[in-house]
C-alpha cells in the first residue's frame, strides 16, 4: 500500500516544469565522500520535498561564537542552464531551532550568471558557541521560476482608493518614526495668526460691503 501511495504522489510531478542544473563537486567534497562514506549531493527527505540540503564542505570542526557570522563552503559549483530560474538558499529550520544557526542574509540568491562554488554565510544566534562539523547539513536549496519583467517608466503612478498598509498613510507613519524632526512636524496654519473677527472684516472689505 505505501508503494502505491508513493507512485500516486510521484505522478503529480509529471506535468511540473523542469529546471536543469549542472553541478561540479569540489575536490574536497569528493574526498569527504570517501572519508565519510556519503554521497555529496542534494539530499531530500522525500522526492516531493520542495528543497534539498546543503552540507558543510570542511575538513575539521569550526567553532562559531555567539553573534558571529562565518562563510562556509558547500563543495558545490553551480550552473543554471536556463536564465528563467534562480536558486534560493535558506535557513534549515531544525538547525535554527536546535543550534541557532541560520543563513545570515536568507534567502541567499544565485542567478543564471553565477558560476562558482556556493558559500553560505552562517550566523550563530544563540548565546553559546556552536560547532559546525564536516558534512553537517546547514541550509536548504530550492529553485524558483522567474517571470519576465517589463519595466515602464511613467510620469506618475496611479492612485488607489484602497486604504491598506501599503498606502501613503502607512509610508508616512514610517517616515515619522525614522525622521520625526522632518516628517512629524505639525504645519502651522496661516489662519492661526488671525481672529475670526479679523477674517470677517477682511472678507467684508474685499467684497465692498
Amino acid at each position: 500500500m505505501p508503494y502505491v501511495l508513493v507512485n500516486m504522489e510521484m505522478s503529480l510531478l509529471n506535468n511540473s516544469k523542469v529546471c536543469k542544473i549542472h553541478i561540479e563537486k569540489s575536490s574536497l567534497a569528493r574526498t569527504l565522500e570517501k572519508v565519510y562514506g556519503i554521497e555529496w549531493g542534494f539530499s531530500q527527505e522525500t522526492p516531493l520535498d520542495s528543497y534539498h540540503h546543503l552540507r558543510a564542505c570542511i575538513i575539521k570542526d569550526i567553532v562559531i561564537e555567539p553573534g558571529e557570522v562565518l562563510p562556509i563552503p558547500t563543495g558545490m559549483y553551480l550552473q543554471l542552464i536556463s536564465p528563467n530560474y534562480i536558486v534560493e538558499v535558506g535557513t534549515d529550520h531544525d538547525l535554527a531551532y536546535k543550534e541557532g544557526l541560520t543563513i545570515f542574509d536568507s534567502p541567499m540568491l544565485f542567478s543564471y550568471t553565477f558560476r562558482n562554488e556556493m558559500w553560505l554565510l552562517i550566523k550563530n544566534n544563540f548565546k553559546e558557541t556552536q560547532t559546525i562539523q564536516p558534512t553537517k547539513k546547514l541550509a536548504t536549496f530550492s529553485i524558483r521560476q522567474l517571470p519576465q519583467m517589463v519595466i515602464n517608466y511613467v510620469d506618475a503612478i496611479e492612485e488607489s482608493n484602497l486604504n491598506f498598509r501599503t498606502s501613503k498613510k502607512f509610508i508616512q507613519e514610517i517616515k515619522k518614526k525614522v525622521s520625526p524632526d522632518i516628517y512629524d512636524v505639525k504645519k502651522k496654519r496661516l489662519s492661526e495668526f488671525y481672529s475670526r473677527e479679523d477674517i470677517n472684516n477682511y472678507i467684508s472689505r474685499h467684497n465692498g460691503s
